[in-house]
């Protein structure tokens, strides 16, 4: 009996396994057919993302295009203008003072006058008008001459009004055209015209705006000729008439000057007819067949094309569908190869099951307990991780509507309440009242669309104590895709958060003499209603530390703070050391004579202790400034210290200052006042100069330079005002109003863009969020260069890459500033991981006849393209300096050569400097 059951067993286990192999084979087939609708599923969602994406790629380079060719456009134009009004310019003093010598200008040889003026095509012509209108000279057409100007030229009236407007003005542009029946070149004309000095003439010259828009298209022709993008690099641009004359084509050049309008495609279509027909309605997209850049072979192409008015050009670029077939059949051959790859292992599974039942019904008994084993072991083991995970950090399960189903014993711990205290209710009753409702918005907003929402939760405990968790929150999903509960892990930081205080400690504490820091000076000053301050400083304290050595004067600043904190004259005060050898003394409503006093008997107390301790012939003498100004304090402090030095005295109060340092302290009083009025009256700006690509000659980058408009309309650089702004609580308003100013201005242009910090903003941890939040809010992070200037002081290299890392990370960039003029140390600098070097005026400025200069820009220019980093020289004021700075290898210019700062962004597009 006992035979057969386990006979029966045997074949029961047997049948079992027949079915699950018959099942397994059912189930491969059925996934093999469900991973080809998958594959035809996910090639139309991929399809349609390429097209859409593509679509709007193309858009926006051909609207970036067009924003080129009208900067272009208007940069020509007003360099013709510039160029025909210092022309006239010029003639108007020869030819004045030529008249001066004697002699009727009646009689005058005009022509040779102007001869040394004319261009080199003999363009642009000059004329004599004089004052009743009368034409005296004309280059172009001598049977003008003698006839009136209004009879001439159409709308005489206009220029009559002109004319009479610039016997004041002295000179000043024109539009108008001559009688057709007179007209031998035609068209509109601009023209400058100037009054001659001491005469009753008037000399002009001119320019057809045809020829100015003609110079233009050829400077767009080149630069579309030049232009590429996209991955492979096979993105470019094209441009017809509206007349079906194809003007630029950089892949296919035969084809310009031709007309294409009975052009087919490989279907027959009539290419650039139906281009016709769309740019005719508005714009838009058309398909077609055309030859990659990169094979002779026509492919299906949809190219984005719209009219450019101002010239009557269709302007168009497009993408090729080969791109998206390469996807597909990666795809394809993918989903293929898995395929394959599962039948197989059907295969050898099906064949290794009925090997096994054949041989023996034991061995398959035998191997499916091992298998049970193995699992019971598994679960064992999830058991434990379960336990571990338990005990290590806080887990909560709750259903979709947010309601707790189970928590752990350390979620009871740290929130103080009992298992059944929370299990049915929400998370609320841990919720924190300062937790803003945001962060919770954004959480359900999160897991609710099938999301993990990571991030940091303020809590309340039973007993009203707060606690902090990083917590990890992810919704578990049914075969539906349903959210039916969700699950958090999280740690408990509230030490981390707490610790973080001791830090802000750190920061507030000098590390050699442990007495309190300037940043512990400002903040303790801050509420006292009626502060008094001293700084002082040791006399001749460099030359103690070049002669006795760092060591010796090191413990000279620890003895110092020692003596003074442990003075009885200063029994009361609070002692700082603010930085090198000057310290703080810092009183609460002390009578400012009473202060003097005591300061003055501290400062003889500890020199006499300090000398007889170490010798006559190391004699420690003080210098003091006092101040009692709330708002200055340290700046009126410093003021003070520097006149006591000026007038050779020991101590000098603010308020008593000599007659002589007036004028400083007034200057200064001046400064503060102006900056705080430009920053109560939005008057505290940015000017912005371009740095042009010197392959290109393009301007593809900015800087943003800091300026302040005074009352009087008057722009003050901050080379006045910055040094005392750091000395007042305004620096910090003073570079978030840059930032703001200057990413309001990039936020609609192409371009990159750079603002200079110092040290004091770099480490100051407010500005630093705010110029992160602003630039990624206005999605111009990427576009955002911080350029470093005083980066010698940057004392941390690890605090400064931890800071520049959140920046980089979103695709910000490094420069640094001034390298070469005294900031060289090669190590640092490989360390800062910079993107841009920006060699120093001093040294760009002599290149033209220093040899030496040229071997130091040839060596920054190794050096940096072996590091990855490009180059920019500023200072550059002629065209002799940019030569030899583009014949060195440097990557960008910048300088009044290409352009002075201005109020806003100029675009500057001109020939590369040969």
């Amino acid at each position: 009996m006992s035979a057969f059951k386990y006979s029966a067993s045997l074949l029961s286990l047997f049948a079992s396994l027949s079915t699950a192999m018959i099942f397994s084979a059912v189930v491969m087939y059925f996934v093999n057919a469900n991973s080809k609708n998958d594959y035809m599923e996910r090639a139309a969602l991929l399809e349609k993302r390429f097209v859409e994406n593509s679509q709007e790629e193309v858009k926006n380079e051909v609207e970036r295009m067009i924003k080129r060719m009208d900067a272009i456009r208007e940069n020509n134009m007003e360099r013709k203008k510039s160029s025909v009004a210092l022309k006239v310019s010029s003639a108007a003093e020869y030819v004045s003072l030529s008249l001066s010598r004697g002699g009727s200008y009646r009689s005058a040889d005009f022509g040779r006058m102007i001869s040394a003026f004319k261009g080199a095509d003999d363009s642009d012509r000059f004329f004599i008008v004089a004052e009743d209108g009368k034409v005296i000279y004309h280059e172009e057409d001598k049977s003008f001459i003698g006839r009136n100007i209004m009879e001439i030229l159409k709308g005489g009236s206009e220029m009559k009004a002109i004319l009479s407007e610039l016997r004041d003005s002295g000179g000043g542009f024109g539009s108008y055209m001559i009688q057709d029946n007179l007209s031998s070149s035609g068209g509109r004309k601009i023209g400058y015209v100037q009054k001659l000095k001491d005469s009753p003439l008037f000399i002009g010259s001119s320019f057809t705006v045809e020829s100015a828009e003609e110079e233009a298209k050829e400077r767009v022709k080149n630069s579309i000729r030049r232009e590429r993008y996209g991955r492979d690099g096979v993105g470019y641009f094209w441009v017809n008439t509206m007349d079906f004359q194809a003007v630029v084509h950089p892949v296919t050049p035969e084809l310009e000057g031709k007309n294409l309008k009975n052009m087919r495609s490989r279907d027959g279509q009539y290419i650039f007819q139906e281009i016709d027909k769309i740019v005719k309605s508005g714009g838009g997209f058309v398909e077609y067949f055309w030859p990659r850049p990169d094979t002779v072979i026509p492919e299906r192409k949809m190219t984005y094309v719209t009219e450019y008015k101002p010239w009557g050009w269709v302007i168009g670029t497009g993408f090729y569908f080969s791109d998206l077939e390469k996807q597909l059949e990666e795809e394809r051959q993918l989903i293929e190869k898995l395929v394959k790859a599962d039948l197989e292992e059907v295969k050898r599974v099906i064949s290794y099951l009925f090997i096994a039942v054949i041989i023996s019904g034991i061995l398959i008994y035998r191997m499916i307990r091992r298998l049970e084993r193995k699992q019971e072991g598994h679960r064992n083991l999830l058991e434990q991780y379960k336990s571990i995970l338990d005990k290590s950090s806080v887990v909560t399960i709750t259903d979709e509507f947010g309601v707790m189903t189970y928590v752990n014993d350390k979620f009871c711990e740290i929130s103080g309440y009992s298992r059944d205290e929370l299990i049915g209710n929400r998370h609320n009753i841990i919720k924190h009242p300062t937790t803003p409702i945001e962060n919770f918005k954004d959480l359900w907003g999160t897991i609710t669309k099938g999301r993990v929402w990571k991030g940091v939760l303020r809590n309340r405990r039973k007993d009203g104590e707060s606690f902090y968790i990083s917590a990890t929150i992810a919704p578990i999903l049914n075969e539906s895709g349903e959210v039916i509960e969700y699950i958090a892990c999280a740690n408990d930081i509230t030490e981390l958060v707490e610790n973080r205080n001791r830090i802000e400690e750190l920061f507030n504490s000098d590390s050699l003499t442990g007495l309190g820091s300037r940043v512990k000076l400002i903040n303790d000053a801050e509420p006292i209603e009626y502060p008094v301050l001293a700084i002082l400083d040791i006399r001749g304290f460099k030359q103690i530390n070049e002669f006795f050595g760092n060591h010796f004067a090191d413990r000279i600043l620890i003895e110092t703070a020692r003596e003074f904190v442990a003075c009885p004259a200063l029994s009361g005060y609070s002692v700082y050391r603010l930085h090198s050898d000057k310290f703080g003394i810092l009183a609460d409503n002390a009578d400012i004579l009473v202060f003097k006093e005591k300061i003055a008997s501290a400062m003889r107390r500890v020199g006499s202790i300090l000398q007889e301790r170490h010798g006559e012939d190391k004699m420690i003498y003080f210098t003091a400034g006092i101040a009692a100004d709330k708002d200055n304090l340290l700046a009126y402090a410093d003021m003070a210290l520097n006149g006591a030095k000026k007038l050779k005295q020991d101590i000098l109060v603010y308020s008593q200052a000599d007659n002589r340092i007036i004028a400083d302290f007034e200057e200064n009083l001046e400064i503060i006042r102006k900056v705080s009025d430009a920053l109560k009256n939005d008057r505290v700006t940015a000017y912005y100069q371009p740095i042009i690509d010197l392959k290109s000659g393009d301007s593809e980058k900015y800087e943003c330079l800091m300026r302040i408009i005074d009352e009087n309309g008057d722009v003050i650089s901050p080379a006045k005002f910055l040094d005392i702004s750091k000395k007042t609580n305004m620096y910090p308003r003073l570079t978030a109003r840059v930032i703001e100013k200057s990413v309001a201005v990039f936020k609609n242009l192409p371009y990159q863009f750079s603002i200079n910090l110092s040290v004091e903003d770099i480490f100051d941890r407010d500005t630093m969020d705010y110029l992160f939040t602003v630039a990624k809010n206005n999605g111009v992070l990427g576009r955002l260069v911080i350029e470093i200037v005083e980066s010698q002081e940057l004392v941390s290299i690890d605090e400064t890459n931890r800071i520049f890392e959140k920046f980089k990370s979103g695709g910000a960039k490094i420069s640094i500033d001034d390298f070469g003029a005294g900031f060289s140390n090669f190590d640092y600098l490989m360390n800062i991981r910079a993107d841009y070097l920006k060699i120093d005026a001093s040294i760009v400025k002599r290149v033209e006849e220093d040899e030496s200069s040229r071997e130091i820009i040839a060596s920054i220019v190794s050096l940096a393209r072996h590091s990855g980093m490009k180059t920019v020289a500023e200072f550059i004021f002629n065209e002799t300096i940019a030569r030899e700075i583009t014949l060195l290898g440097v990557d960008y210019g910048q300088g009044y050569f290409y352009g002075k700062p201005e109020e806003k962004p100029v675009f500057i597009s001109q020939p590369p400097v040969a």
